[in-house]
């Protein structure tokens, strides 16, 4: 028979992350009020660290359930991940002279993903966020008797009241304040221990509402998450939705009066409470919708190894369908553990002196419960630990019964292998639901265990698992249940994070694939790229990707004389502001820009390093060209050089005038015997590279590039014009990324490991790193190994998202474990790196800008994408196939 139930709303105001609640009324707290504070778990990868590792983490969980005063409650929430919400919000995005193309591109995507799930969860899967909540201690206001007489003297009105509960709560500014510190150092107590932040209204709201519609699509929130202004082109804050409250002066002190039902509105629905499960009846646009749920409580957990793959909540992440968890608990000194098991040895103690009175043989169970008691006391005593009371409940929900019971008996199935009992009360349904609430307080009192805090973090409920974006382009699976993985390479910049992406692996394994991928999908919805490929690798893509051929740029380097000029950087970037009718101002910014890029490029190519004296005649000659002519060049460089030359003979400095003639045939016999020096100097007339379109393609692969390991000093004129061509084409993606903040630019360095072959390269490659965060422009670093992508600890410090593909060697092995932040010396984990059975093409590790890691097996979707990306020789620079085509004018 069903029963309908009124919800007792327990929460009577909140604000940040504060939670005023109900609680027990006593002589100094005669309100009753009670405040938590409330925490999202961020926390940290759990599957692939070693036994050491995980009772580390075991051991600061527990040391987080330590801190909590008296109570506690974490909360496992399913969070869905919708194919169509992603979509529509890549659609919202889109921008740019390549909308059409990324809205086609959508359209493809969302039919082929919707098709590929429509099997598991109704085209949605789930990931999961963990909340931790902590009552506070109440702040010492009223320290004894005589200030609680006072205080019914000076406030006797709100005395009374609150003690009678006659009026709506009060609750004074001061109090906030008081929380606020005690949160506060609460905060700094936990963080020792786990990864947490505080959330806020928007997300309390949710909190309180989702319960009520669990198995169900939960509207729209008062509150206004954060969200992308395609207008503006940023990330707006969220506006929180508050329950209204009046705030009054009582003798100079502001005090709130919440209104108790407007929060109240948020716990919509009808619940009814039936034998072994409840409904909630909601009316949504005039249609009944029902959440069926069944609370499934944790009876008893046995001794459990640590650790042995048995994590019982956080495995539960593992099943097909969303699962919630309520861990309820009150922390109980060790003295009073303690007492309650001299209470036990006493009654024992008792029963058997009665035994031995009557002349009964003692039972064999009284000789276990005495050896029990024994052990238990001893236990206590050693560690002098404090013990968690804890009730667990796990909740399952769908909109329809028959799928809802599946569930739990699936919930029951794996707890049994476990050798976890479990237990569907029959009369207790409603009583569990409520005390699954934020808020509420224990109800499931038959249940309750007393278990230390070892046991409790034994659940590893603070293990994350999750990866990437909630919203972002779907870029493979994860995990037994082939979980989608979305990344939003918008994301990292609108956050302060660095944006930064490395893709390392041996050849073949499909790192340039994803980076290609993900640079592309970009561009589709309104960013910019630039790429540099040393290979020649995707000479195909406007054959195989006819749709971006408008607005692809190929950009071929050659040796004609036709070229010449081509890149220096005085020209080339005084055309990005508008050449020499730009105004004077402008003009000599950018010159002064352009005077610090040509003395990299020409220090490089004279093979100076920076700490050369030598250097200093050479930025003379810079600084004088960049101040005084209107219409700097690379060939006035080589005028001002020997002109100086000359100048230092008529003075007689013999030094002067050596240093100054050598730099100038230096530059002479470039421009004249090497196949691509004269692409550097030029008079300031040519027509330069041009890098405006959305996707622009630089070829390199006839650069004659210094092997890995040789000598700066050893570098010849054809290898020292390499360098010098790269740092040039680099200081243009650095003017690249700078076009306005409004605009993802994503510059991507195919072989990063070409920029470390000279001291300038380095330097230049550092600061390309660590620009994208303040102008919204991620460099895509990629490498066949880590030390490819940096090896001083501040370059790698300031990647912000990882891809980690295989590797052959056992060394570079260990290179990419500690470059993830794993156990280097891991070495099952060694293994499966150089194993192509375990970590084939395709297979990589992705640590993401939170730090979680996971594997993920990447997946191109499109077919045309696979063709497009194919390095096979046959499939790249295909001439003929090229000439073919229709080209519509974007590939010069």
């Amino acid at each position: 028979m069903a029963t309908n139930q009124r919800y007792k709303l327990p929460i009577l105001y909140y604000e940040n992350n504060l939670i005023f609640t109900v609680g027990k009324k006593s002589f100094f707290n005669v309100s009753g009020k009670e405040c938590w504070a409330c925490y999202r778990v961020i926390g940290s990868t759990y599957d692939f660290l070693n036994t050491t590792e995980k009772i580390l983490m075991l051991q600061k969980d527990s040391q987080a359930l330590k801190q909590i005063y008296s109570e506690g409650q974490l909360i496992q929430v399913p969070t869905s991940i919708k194919i169509n919400d992603n979509i529509n919000y890549l659609r919202g995005m889109a921008t740019g002279e390549m909308k059409e193309v990324g809205l086609d591109y959508l359209d493809d995507a969302e039919y082929i993903l919707n098709s590929n799930y429509q099997d598991t969860q109704g085209q949605e899967m789930n990931d999961y966020e963990v909340f931790f909540l902590a009552k506070l201690k109440k702040p010492r206001t009223l320290k004894d008797f005589r200030d609680v007489v006072l205080s019914f003297f000076k406030e006797p009105y709100r005395t009374i009241n609150e003690a009678l509960a006659l009026d709506i709560t009060e609750i004074y500014k001061n109090e906030i304040k008081a929380f606020q510190a005690l949160e506060h150092s609460l905060r700094k107590a936990l963080k020792s221990s786990i990864n947490i932040t505080p959330i806020n209204e928007i997300q309390i709201e949710k909190l309180i509402k989702e319960p009520f519609w669990r198995g169900l699509q939960m509207p729209k929130s008062r509150s206004k998450d954060a969200y992308y202004d395609n207008v503006a082109r940023a990330q707006k804050a969220g506006k929180p939705w508050k329950p209204t409250y009046e705030k009054l002066d009582i003798d100079g002190e502001i005090v709130y009066r919440p209104l108790k039902r407007d929060i109240l509105t948020l716990c919509s629905g009808e619940v009814r409470n039936k034998t072994s499960h409840i409904e909630i009846f909601h009316e949504v646009n005039g249609e009944q919708k029902t959440s069926y749920q069944k609370q499934i409580i944790i009876a008893n957990i046995p001794d459990i190894d640590f650790p042995t793959n048995r994590e019982w909540i956080y495995r539960l992440r593992e099943l097909p369908f969303p699962v919630w968890a309520s861990i309820r608990m009150v922390k109980v000194d060790y003295t009073e553990v303690l007492g309650e098991i001299n209470k036990k040895r006493k009654d024992l103690d008792d029963q058997l002196d009665h035994n031995r009175e009557a002349g009964a043989k003692t039972k064999q169970e009284h000789l276990e419960q005495d050896q029990a008691i024994d052990d238990a006391q001893y236990d206590v005593q050693s560690e002098k630990k404090p013990f968690i009371y804890a009730t667990i409940i796990v909740t399952v929900a769908a909109d329809d019964l028959q799928t809802c019971t599946e569930r739990a008996k699936s919930v029951q199935d794996f707890y049994d292998e476990l050798d976890i009992e479990t237990h569907i009360t029959t009369a207790d349904q409603f009583n569990l639901f409520y005390e699954t609430l934020i808020g509420s307080k224990q109800y499931a009192i038959d249940y309750l265990q007393r278990i230390p805090p070892e046991t409790l973090a034994g659940c590893m409920v603070t293990a994350n698992n999750a990866i990437g974006n909630q919203y972002g382009f779907y870029i493979g699976t994860t995990g037994v249940i082939n979980k989608p993985v979305f990344f939003n390479p918008f994301y990292a910049p609108q956050v302060h994070k660095s944006p930064a992406v490395s893709f390392t692996g041996t050849l073949g394994r499909g790192k340039s694939a994803l980076a290609n991928l993900i640079a592309l999908l970009a561009s589709y919805i309104g960013a910019k790229i630039l790429i540099i490929d040393p290979k020649g690798d995707r000479g195909n893509w406007g054959i195989e990707l006819p749709e971006i051929r408008p607005y692809l740029n190929v950009i071929d380097l050659s040796p004609a004389e036709s070229e010449k000029g081509k890149l220096d950087i005085f020209t080339v970037l005084l055309k990005s502001i508008g050449g020499a009718d730009a105004p004077e101002v402008k003009r000599k910014e950018i010159a002064k820009t352009a005077a610090e890029f040509a003395t990299s490029i020409l220090g490089t190519i004279a093979g100076y390093k920076t700490t050369d004296e030598r250097m200093e005649y050479l930025a003379d000659a810079i600084n004088a060209v960049a101040k005084n002519e209107r219409v700097p060049c690379m060939l006035k460089i080589i005028w001002k050089l020997e002109d100086l030359e000359e100048e230092a003979k008529n003075i007689g400095k013999e030094k002067a005038e050596e240093i100054y003639g050598r730099l100038a045939r230096t530059f002479r016999n470039i421009i004249n015997n090497t196949r691509y020096g004269h692409l550097l100097f030029g008079d300031g007339t040519e027509d330069v590279i041009d890098i405006t379109k959305p996707i622009n393609l630089v070829n390199t692969q006839n650069l004659t590039i210094p092997p890995k390991n040789k000598p700066e000093e050893d570098f010849n004129f054809q290898e020292r014009v390499g360098m010098g061509t790269l740092i040039c084409l680099s200081a243009i993606g650095m003017q690249f990324a700078t076009q306005g903040r409004e605009i993802l630019k994503i510059y991507l360095q195919d072989e990063a490991s070409v920029f470390k072959r000279s001291s300038e390269g380095r330097a230049m490659f550092n600061r390309l790193v660590k620009m994208g965060r303040t102008e919204n422009a991620p460099i895509f670093l990629l490498g066949q190994n880590i030390s490819d992508i940096g090896e001083d600890e501040d370059t790698l410090a300031n990647i912000g998202t990882m891809f980690c593909f295989g590797t052959s060697s056992f060394d570079e092995a260990k290179n990419i474990l500690k470059y993830l932040g794993l156990n280097e010396n891991s070495v099952e984990l060694q293994k499966m790196l150089v194993n192509p059975e375990q970590f084939g093409t395709g297979i990589c590790f992705m640590r993401d800008i939170d730090g979680r890691i996971a594997i993920i097996d990447v997946d191109l979707l499109l077919e045309k994408f696979r063709r497009a990306f194919d390095t096979k020789p046959q499939l790249v620079n295909d001439a003929a196939k090229l000439e073919n085509a229709d080209n519509s004018g974007g590939v010069a």
